[in-house]
């Protein structure tokens, strides 16, 4: 058992208890105290944040659209501060559902909401 010197360890173990996350591992090594943290967020706190973002993202797309049809990929992904991969993946959700629709070749063309 680790030798209690205040309420340190016993506020970090309830602030991982709280967060759901692993409570870190205490180690003494040549009379130091070593802590070992679990990074990560419980996996129901990530996916609900990663639909969130995902949401966010597809609402500032379709708003971008609504204002320049012509508007690109490179030119979403600059306008929403998120990679061109993450607009790829959510124009991709927005057209498997019926949302969104390209019209035209990839140069020239024009994207066309359902709504």
């Amino acid at each position: 058992m680790i030798e209690s010197w205040g309420r340190g360890i016993e506020r970090i173990q309830q602030s991982c208890r709280e967060a759901g996350l692993k409570p870190p591992e205490y180690s003494y090594q040549h009379s130091d105290l070593w802590v070992v943290f679990h990074l990560g967020l419980p996996e129901t706190v990530s996916e609900k944040t990663s639909e969130k973002t995902s949401e966010k993202t597809s609402e500032k797309i379709l708003q971008a659209i609504r204002e320049n049809e012509k508007v690109t990929i490179s030119e979403l992904s600059g306008l929403i501060g998120v990679t061109t991969r993450s607009i790829e993946r959510n124009i991709k959700k927005l057209q498997e559902d019926g949302v969104l629709e390209r019209v035209g070749p990839a140069r020239g063309g024009y994207w066309e909401l359902s709504q």
